[in-house]
């Protein structure tokens, strides 16, 4: 089975967090990646299309994404080989959260220092989101207790009714990968 991450807004691949989970739960993590600035459909294509090289060998996966990245898993989770989701600190209406001041105008990715523009019509492009709590599938809502960018409440009135709910210490930035390791290993059987 493979694990596949897919970083928060304004990340990008190479990340410090797939890298920890690989070290602590011991499985290789792939990363699927996508540019903040992208429009929602051209996000979801780009990573369909990684989705779907990484798992060209018919192995199944488990799709872990945390904010952003894990709004856009769950969007995924209805692709071919994905077993199972675990949404981090998940944003729940990104075109909401992408029209706050906060994120408008210009950004700086702290990774490789590119700067691009967060407008009204790039946060609009997520009008386009699916409601996926029907799908069945393997889901988990892994909520941290002090996260600061988002408010947690919203992801668990959403997403608790239908997914396996952990609540875990820290912020909004994922740091118990002890957590996340005992999952992985849940889902895989191991």
């Amino acid at each position: 089975m493979k694990v596949i991450y897919i970083h928060g807004f304004n990340s990008y691949k190479n990340s410090s967090t797939p890298r920890s989970i690989h070290k602590v739960a011991g499985v290789k993590v792939h990363e699927a990646y996508y540019h903040s600035q992208q429009m929602f459909p051209e996000i979801l294509s780009d990573l369909k299309a990684q989705i779907a090289k990484i798992t060209q060998d018919g192995d199944s996966a488990i799709l872990i994404g945390t904010s952003l990245g894990g709004f856009l898993a769950e969007q995924l989770a209805d692709e071919p080989h994905v077993h199972a989701v675990i949404m981090i600190n998940p944003v729940v209406d990104a075109c909401a959260e992408l029209h706050k001041d906060i994120y408008q105008g210009e950004m700086t990715n702290p990774i490789n220092h590119e700067t691009y523009l967060v407008t009204p019509e790039l946060a609009d492009s997520y009008l386009a989101k699916r409601d996926m709590r029907a799908l069945k599938t393997i889901r988990y809502l892994v909520l941290s207790d002090h996260d600061e960018l988002l408010d947690s409440s919203l992801a668990k009135a959403y997403w608790e009714p239908v997914s396996k709910f952990i609540q875990i210490e820290g912020p909004h930035r994922l740091t118990d990968f002890d957590t996340i390791s005992r999952i992985i290993h849940e889902i895989m059987g191991v």
